[in-house]
């Protein structure tokens, strides 16, 4: 196993190794949140042409926590926007129990 499937293992440890290594933006965001200064220049060093500031752009809801969120966007120079967050289905702006209002 090589030391890039070895940290994809332990950073995305619930998809196989070479399927995270096919798409590593969702693995640099675990680096940034997650990982070493040695996990992340090893991921670096192999994935040149990504950029960080894009993997922020696009970070899934959940993967970073508010410090690292707020750390790469000051690192990187740019605002520090809200956390990315998950939405589920539609506000309709009512209280649980009108759902089950006639």
């Amino acid at each position: 196993m090589t030391r890039l499937e070895r940290i994809a293992r332990r950073l995305v440890w619930w998809k196989p190794a070479r399927q995270t290594l096919g798409g590593p933006a969702q693995l640099l965001a675990r680096a940034m949140a997650y990982g070493t200064l040695s996990d992340l220049q090893a991921l670096l060093d192999e994935y040149k042409k990504l950029d960080l500031g894009d993997v922020l752009e696009h970070a899934a809801p959940g993967v970073f926590d508010p410090r690292s969120w707020r750390y790469w966007h000051i690192m990187l120079g740019r605002p520090v926007p809200p956390l990315p967050v998950r939405t589920f289905g539609q506000d309709t702006g009512g209280s649980p129990a009108d759902a089950t209002r006639p």
